[in-house]
């Protein structure tokens, strides 16, 4: 169990490093990024049948690219720091987890152990 554990536990930690990775590669450049995105999603061939099983979808996503770029605009080259940094709290607060529920396997390991045997006398 406590292999199972920390293996599940090292996986989630790399998929964590994964996601961090990616977006602080996308946020340490500039935000001109989002113009290109915004021009492949309203040129896409699929936007129109897209827009009629969600209504509205092309006006949300626009707001949503504008204000996605206002705040990488304003938050400039501070954005990789932050998403390390959080990173860090989140590779911790992983690692946390992992340990304690170790000490929890542990700790009902010893519960459900039968009690050992007094030691033989010889006489």
């Amino acid at each position: 169990m406590i292999v199972a554990i920390w293996i599940t536990t090292l996986l989630l930690l790399g998929v964590w490093t994964l996601m961090a990775w990616g977006l602080a590669t996308l946020v340490q450049g500039d935000a001109s990024w989002i113009d290109t995105l915004q021009a492949w999603l309203f040129d896409a061939p699929w936007r129109e049948t897209l827009e009629g099983w969600m209504p509205g979808w092309s006006m949300t996503m626009q707001a949503l690219l504008d204000a996605l770029q206002t705040l990488l605009t304003w938050l400039g080259s501070t954005a990789p720091w932050l998403v390390w940094i959080a990173w860090g709290v989140g590779t911790f607060s992983l690692l946390a987890l992992g340990a304690v529920l170790h000490f929890i396997v542990v700790l009902v390991r010893r519960s459900t152990a039968p009690p050992k045997a007094p030691p033989a006398t010889g006489g």
